[in-house]
């Protein structure tokens, strides 16, 4: 954020809340299924990863992933 002097977003009474939801913990496997980028060269094809994204919470903005 330093670097595009971009202000790091803070979370109190008041302000728009922007967060990401993370399972730091959760165990998956990253497939083509799973894949939404249009690149299907991606070196996480069909490895186990260790962490997984399920959503944000971006204003008044509450977005789900569409995987399990």
């Amino acid at each position: 954020r330093s670097v595009f002097e971009i202000e790091a977003p803070q979370i109190k009474e008041g302000f728009k809340a922007n967060l990401s939801l993370f399972v730091p913990d959760l165990q998956w496997i990253f497939n083509k299924s799973l894949n939404k980028s249009k690149s299907e060269n991606s070196m996480f094809l069909d490895k186990q990863l260790i962490g997984k994204p399920f959503g944000i919470v971006n204003g008044s903005s509450f977005v789900l992933n569409e995987y399990d």
